[in-house]
């Protein structure tokens, strides 16, 4: 626009969104895990940021467990999401680690029915560790002092 006094004002001001974009949110929906056997369960959304239509089949690999995605829709137009789901079974390697993480990314096809990939997610989940496992005459007791052992190093 013109000002009332100097030179005319422009707006250069823009964002850019791809024409093609597959964006993933994954979300461990639980926080930690106890032991051998516990169930983690994920969720993963599946966003068209992009500006055209993303078609099926719209997958999820998740380098720990096999994900599901509904059939249902055949599409997605830009701005529009679906949400996959998994679950993993704790293993003894992961309790040992105390800690699981996982890695996922998704897949869909652009109207040329090429794939589009999404980013990389990662997720962890940790090991709860339960101050009751220990003996019951260990257990700290309210109000009691606890010592803890230290560490010095020579530098």
């Amino acid at each position: 626009g013109t000002p009332p006094n100097g030179p005319s004002v422009t707006n250069t001001d823009t964002e850019t969104v791809p024409a093609i974009a597959l964006t993933l949110n994954k979300i461990a929906l639980d926080e930690n895990f106890a032991e051998v056997g516990d169930v983690l369960r994920y969720s993963y959304t599946l966003i068209n940021s992009g500006k055209v239509t993303l078609f099926a089949p719209f997958t999820v690999t998740d380098d720990k467990a096999p994900v599901t995605c509904p059939v249902d829709p055949a599409s997605l137009a830009p701005g529009e999401s679906l949400t996959c789901t998994a679950s993993y079974t704790v293993t003894q390697a992961d309790v040992d680690a105390e800690s699981v993480t996982n890695l996922a990314t998704a897949t869909a096809k652009d109207p040329q029915n090429n794939d589009v990939t999404s980013n990389q997610e990662t997720e962890t989940v940790t090991l709860l560790i339960d101050p009751t496992s220990l003996p019951e005459g260990e257990q700290p007791q309210a109000g009691q002092l606890m010592f803890l052992p230290t560490i010095q190093t020579q530098e």
